[in-house]
């Protein structure tokens, strides 16, 4: 053996030893019953490698893993599929940042004093209302939306420090549709399979319920929930990326195959919360693009395309029932139990916003809110509740999911709070506006589009349409980082097309005043700067 060569093969000694004492102890492990830790060392390790590989580009993996909601049983941790990797993240970015691999400062706009303020106020209804655990004895359990809300902020706090260039942004809504569309087939699958979720379920708990047991509960018609994890990513990206009017057109094959798949897909999620979410993203592109001349076209084209769906059910075709329940709010030929449903929902909400506002027996601060959680004896009338039918409503109740954002934000954090999240989350869509037409004539609209027509919706959704603050606070915060994202990378695009023609300029005003071959050369290299820069 040479010499030389000694160090190489000192480490792979001790790697070779390394490994053996990990194969041993995870032996000992195994035996012992503790598979969950060896899964949780197995993955730290894997984390540690994708963290090294994509040094500071390791924040990518926050949006493609939002969409995961679920956590993973086999791991001796409370935290979610999504939290787990905002946390890795969040560690990764403090040591790049103390090794200043990390060098972006975020700039603080009236956004961030807005979230900061809320942020605030929350911890002062958690004070109000400390909420624990059933382990340690508290008052209140149920503090869990608390962590949501922490968590989401640890990735905006990332997310604030990135940019991306060009290529890279039109990269990212792809890679977010695959995370969605993932979540999406889980959810199809273990519902349409049912011998599926007791395979699935020890490993991952973002699946949906059997089809069995939504009819058991009386839902097997009514609602497909795991779709809107994909369609509503999917609308964005197609109103993003294409004209709306254009996706109409049969002879473009590729887009008009993907907005049939959408509308259909739309349309059997059972919900009328999606078919609007899909109306209000065509209607805003249209107008972004092309005024309102496109927006008045699309509907005249759209309506009668509805009406003939409509005036076709009952007579030619008959519609799948959660297709009808979508389409029961226009008049047409559907099914009574169908419209019965739809219409017995609509009534049910409105009891329990009254119950809700009107009395003091779910509320005790109105204007302050209660915070979340609820008290011992509020879970355990959740615990008796055993499924859909009677008791729903008091079991909504208690728990605040009352299906309102506005009231349910009442109930957590009273009128104050409410005022404060609206000025945030439509402080954040007029930012969101903003930010799209000023790249409306650039090469990055599209994915900024994509991100940023959730963010416009999101204020008309959550008080008109469907809202739960539980629900909707993280999201916000997680939108905020994705805009902030999106600012610094526009920002950083602008500057540098300005410093690219700056820079091509002066080479070219060198040049002409030098002899022909040098002006040749000089020109030539200015060129192929301005090409690099716009690819």
């Amino acid at each position: 053996m040479k010499l030389e060569r000694l160090p190489e093969h000192v480490t792979k000694i001790v790697v070779t030893v390394l490994g053996l004492l990990f194969a041993l102890y995870c032996g000992r492990l195994t035996g012992e019953g503790q598979q969950g830790v060896i899964i949780m060392m197995l993955g730290g390790m894997f984390l540690a490698a994708i963290c090294l590989l994509f040094r500071e580009a390791v924040w990518i993996f926050i949006p493609i893993f939002w969409a995961f909601p679920g956590q993973l049983p086999a791991l001796p941790l409370p935290f979610t599929v999504r939290q787990l990797v905002v946390i890795t993240v969040f560690a990764m970015f403090l040591i790049l940042t103390a090794l200043k691999v990390v060098r972006r400062r975020p700039k603080l706009t009236h956004l961030d004093l807005l979230l900061f303020l809320n942020v605030a106020y929350l911890s002062t209804v958690l004070l109000r209302n400390p909420v624990g655990s059933l382990a340690t004895n508290s008052e209140r359990i149920g503090g869990r939306p608390y962590l949501d809300v922490f968590v989401a902020f640890l990735a905006y706090a990332v997310l604030s420090r990135v940019s991306l260039r060009p290529v890279q942004m039109r990269l990212l809504p792809f890679w977010m549709l695959l995370g969605s569309g993932t979540q999406a087939i889980i959810g199809a699958v273990t519902y349409f399979l049912p011998a599926t979720v007791n395979m699935i379920g020890p490993y991952y708990t973002g699946i949906s319920g059997s089809a069995s047991q939504a009819e058991e509960m009386g839902l097997k018609a009514w609602r497909h929930e795991y779709v809107l994890g994909f369609s509503q990513p999917l609308s964005a990206f197609l109103c993003a990326w294409f004209r709306p009017l254009t996706l109409l057109n049969p002879f473009f094959i590729v887009r008009f195959s993907l907005l049939v798949a959408l509308v259909a897909g739309t349309l059997i999620t059972g919900f009328r919360s999606a078919l609007f979410g899909l109306a209000f993203y065509f209607l805003l592109s249209s107008y972004i693009r092309r005024g309102a001349t496109d927006v008045l076209r699309l509907v005249a084209i759209g309506i009668p395309l509805l009406a003939i769906l409509i005036a076709m059910q009952g007579t030619l075709i008959n519609l799948p029932a959660s297709v009808q329940r979508s389409l029961s709010f226009l008049p047409g030929n559907w099914d009574a139990a169908t419209v019965q449903d739809a219409t017995g929902s609509v009534e049910w909400r409105v009891l329990m916003w009254k119950e809700m506002l009107l009395t003091d027996r779910y509320i005790d601060s109105k204007l302050l809110g209660d915070g979340f959680g609820f008290s011992r004896m509020e879970f355990q009338i959740q615990q008796s509740f055993k499924g859909f039918g009677e008791g729903l409503q008091d079991y909504y109740l208690v728990t605040g999911g009352v299906h309102s954002g506005p009231i349910s934000a009442i109930r957590y954090v009273g009128y104050v709070g409410l005022a404060l999240y609206m000025a945030l989350i439509i402080a954040m869509a007029r930012q969101a506006y903003r930010l799209i037409v000023t790249t409306k004539t650039t090469q990055v609209l599209a994915p900024v589009m994509f991100l940023c027509l959730p963010i416009i919706y999101d204020p008309i959704g959550y008080t008109l349409i469907f809202g739960a603050l539980d629900q909707s606070y993280p999201q916000a915060i997680f939108h905020l980082g994705l805009l902030k994202f999106l600012t610094n990378a526009v920002e950083d695009f602008n500057s540098e097309t300005v410093s690219l023609t700056g820079s091509s300029s002066s080479s070219r005003d060198l040049a002409l005043q030098d002899g022909a071959g040098a002006s040749r050369k000089r020109i030539s290299v200015a060129g192929s700067t301005r090409l690099q820069g716009a690819g």
